[in-house]
């Protein structure tokens, strides 16, 4: 029962046909935000958590900002992950899957690695930096970019997105041309919202999307996974990532 809750319904689902996009000119760049070290909290060891960001594939390590760490998660939910996550996963020496997924919705912001090392000994610490960093980042379409208001939180896969139009290409911008293209590309069962002027403006349950933007309006995107599908039934739901409000307008 607690790998099939929370679930949601949808009275009807849309779909999006995918098409060709082009290559982003600017390679994605992966943010850890908040790590603790020695440096700015008494325990950890900065090398081994330069050795987890590159087994990671995250470009650089920013520190602490605004976002949502490990408090935002809560006693009960921590403890039914570990409960029905963590510790049969680590029984079957299988991999668990993120904490940070049963985040709740709420604004977009970008994700914090703040959990604390309660213990450093030599090249050893508790919790790990492995498990500290987990399986997300978030993502940002230039590495030279310090506004971390336009990143976009990533949990437990990998995402591609961005929107795009004759104009150039953006993410994490708050204003974007008419006509452009929503792209996105992640892996597994994913159920994307898509929210216009804070009503539900189109459900799709596919991994990849491909959406023109033809209406004007305020714009947010949540993207989630799931265990089960039943009709228009959505069982499972996982905290994936979700876009930062975005205004579509004729420019």
């Amino acid at each position: 029962m607690y790998h099939l809750y929370p679930v949601s319904f949808f009275s009807s689902t849309n779909y999006s046909p995918l098409r060709p996009s082009p290559i982003p000119y600017s390679r994605e760049c992966r943010v850890a935000l908040g790590v603790r070290t020695v440096y700015n909290a008494p325990l950890g060891n900065p090398h081994k958590l330069q050795q987890e960001l590159s087994l990671l594939g995250i470009h650089k390590e920013v520190p602490y900002q605004e976002g949502y760490g490990f408090e935002d998660i809560g006693v009960i939910r921590w403890f039914s992950y570990f409960l029905f996550d963590f510790i049969p996963s680590y029984l079957l020496r299988a991999e668990p899957p993120d904490p940070y997924q049963l985040l709740p919705k709420g604004d977009c912001k970008p994700i914090l690695s703040d959990i604390p090392v309660l213990i450093s000994v030599w090249n050893w610490d508790f919790p790990s930096y492995s498990f500290i960093l987990g399986k997300r980042y978030n993502l940002l379409l230039r590495c030279d970019e310090e506004d971390m208001s336009k990143a976009v939180p990533v949990v437990g896969r990998n995402l591609s997105v961005y929107i795009y139009s004759p104009k150039g290409f953006f993410l994490g911008d708050k204003e974007v041309p008419l006509q452009s293209v929503l792209t996105l590309n992640t892996e597994g069962n994913t159920l994307v919202l898509v929210w216009k002027n804070q009503e539900l403006w189109g459900v799709y349950p596919q991994s990849g999307l491909s959406l023109v933007l033809t209406e004007e309006g305020i714009y947010r995107v949540e993207i989630f996974s799931y265990k089960l599908r039943v009709w228009n039934i959505f069982m499972g739901l996982r905290f994936v990532s979700c876009l930062p409000p975005f205004k579509v307008q004729a420019m």
